[in-house]
């Protein structure tokens, strides 16, 4: 296909992002339509899959590749195959072509040349960061004095993360080596994925504050109700006692008129007090219904941002549950070259997206790494070589979680585990069937963390190469009936 660049449309269009839509409107990001390194508007394959039985495709212009709904700026949408002559046509399902998105203010005013030269990796990085940086709460910095709620401390964080990966991205982009590019480029991606995911949560964090100070509020006027209605009470005794004294004077004590004038005058001003008191207590009423109904809105608004998140976490690979457990089978395809552990270049973006989506869902959650091999070659090569595999993925995991600890002890805990990880990953088969008792001495400490399974449990229970069997397993602890720190709950695999 032919496009031109994404920038013609304006300063905030950096690339374009092909999408699944099912009929209800619900848009999936199948991926970003790169162009050729020979021609600025002819673009490149994208071979992607979606987990959608019926669906229709669009490509928008969008910021970066990271956007989790699509723009208004739509260029591209599927072709009716009524005049096509194929075998392969789909079944056509009627109806409107629709989709949603909260992202419509996005500008129009002509991109700036200065940007010439400047990676489109490192564009895209820049442009979510800013995005983000705008969104909801991120907008404002907290109120002086005032400790930020855990949920809004959250989203800065994760916002302050991706800055971080753009600084090092934009410091390795001044260097003129080929792998400083390629981690330049690396950052930069990790940096866009990091910063949108703070602007999805960006509103989800402020309706928590906010439901949180509605909440005190809405304490406040139960008390202040409580209060009026002893009062209500106390107001109707005294002006019964005063009535009654009224009666008793008037009957016993008709010389004291002075005295019987002033408890009338105070009767009057205690039943107006009452009265408007009464009114006092109806508005607080009325307040009390609306903010509670502005506390469900805002709880529906972030469980659907975590609905999307966990959306995102199931197209990282498969999910099945065991025993309360839940194992994400990383996508097999992306992971390792046959007879290999090194993480392939696609496996490493994956693996980003899984290190920030554990942060929202399994935040405090036990994790483990389990390694398999092919049915190929003998059983104790097999089994170094599958947890390699688990090592590398924990190695990579681990790496993207230390910048997230304050605390010493636990950032002193990941940085003895990578080590260790680090010093396993240093041997090679040769070296560990030598020394198989110092390795195992390096291993029993993370054995809780990662397993090698060699090829006792393959997928394909055929001899040979296959690549679904060159796997790595995600294991998260059953966490059923105990607490948490995770901004979401974990998904339920379908079938479970």
């Amino acid at each position: 296909m032919d496009l031109h660049g994404p920038s013609s449309f304006g300063r905030d269009f950096l690339t374009y992002v092909l999408w699944a839509v099912t009929p209800d409107g619900q848009a999936l990001n199948l991926g970003e339509i790169l162009f050729s390194e020979s021609s600025a508007d002819q673009t490149t394959g994208l071979n992607v899959t979606t987990p959608n039985q019926t669906f229709w495709l669009m490509a928008t212009a969008e910021p970066h590749f990271a956007v989790s709904e699509p723009s208004n700026l739509v260029v591209l949408v599927s072709q009716n195959q009524d005049s096509l002559t194929t075998g392969n046509k789909a079944l056509v399902v009627k109806g409107p072509l629709i989709y949603y998105t909260h992202f419509d203010t996005y500008s129009r005013a002509a991109a700036s040349a200065s940007v010439a030269g400047v990676a489109p990796e490192l564009l895209q990085a820049r442009k979510a960061v800013e995005l983000a940086s705008s969104a909801g709460i991120l907008k404002t910095p907290t109120a002086a004095g005032q400790e930020p709620l855990p949920d809004e401390r959250r989203t800065r964080d994760t916002l302050a993360l991706a800055r971080d990966f753009l600084s090092r991205a934009e410091k390795l982009a001044t260097q003129a080596t080929a792998e400083a590019r390629r981690e330049s480029i690396q950052f930069a991606r990790t940096a866009a994925q990091t910063a949108e995911d703070a602007r999805a949560l960006a509103t989800g964090a402020v309706g928590q504050v906010y439901i949180r100070q509605l909440l005190r509020e809405i304490e406040s006027a139960e008390t202040e109700i409580k209060r009026l209605t002893q009062l209500d009470a106390s107001q109707k005794a005294e002006i019964a006692r005063l009535t009654q004294q009224l009666a008793e004077l008037d009957k016993t004590h008709r010389d004291t008129v002075a005295q019987l004038e002033r408890l009338r005058q105070e009767n009057a001003d205690l039943a107006a007090r009452f009265k408007a008191l009464e009114a006092e207590t109806a508005g607080l009423r009325t307040y009390l219904t609306q903010i509670t109904g502005e506390r469900d809105r805002l709880a529906r608004d972030r469980d659907r941002i975590c609905g999307e998140l966990r959306k995102q976490l199931e197209a990282l690979g498969s999910l099945r549950s065991e025993g309360g457990r839940i194992v994400l089978t990383l996508a097999s395809d992306i992971l390792f070259d046959f007879n290999k552990y090194d993480l392939r270049d696609a496996a490493r973006e994956q693996l980003a997206k899984l290190a920030m989506l554990q942060l929202f869902i399994f935040r405090d959650v036990p994790v483990k790494y389990a390694g398999h091999t092919d049915l190929v070659g003998a059983d104790d090569y097999n089994q170094w070589l599958s947890e390699q595999r688990a090592l590398r993925v924990a190695e990579y995991l681990l790496t993207q979680r230390q910048q997230l600890y304050k605390d010493d002890a636990q950032a002193g805990r990941v940085a003895g585990d990578l080590s260790t990880i680090q010093g396993l990953l240093a041997m090679d088969a040769a070296r560990s069937k030598a020394d198989a008792a110092g390795r195992q001495a390096l291993l029993q400490p993370i054995l809780p963390l990662v397993e090698g399974m060699g090829s006792r449990s393959p997928v394909v229970n055929a001899p040979g190469k296959n690549e679904k069997n060159r796997r790595v397993e995600v294991i998260f602890a059953d966490t059923r009936g105990a607490a948490t720190g995770s901004l979401c709950e974990a998904p339920v695999p379908a079938g479970q």
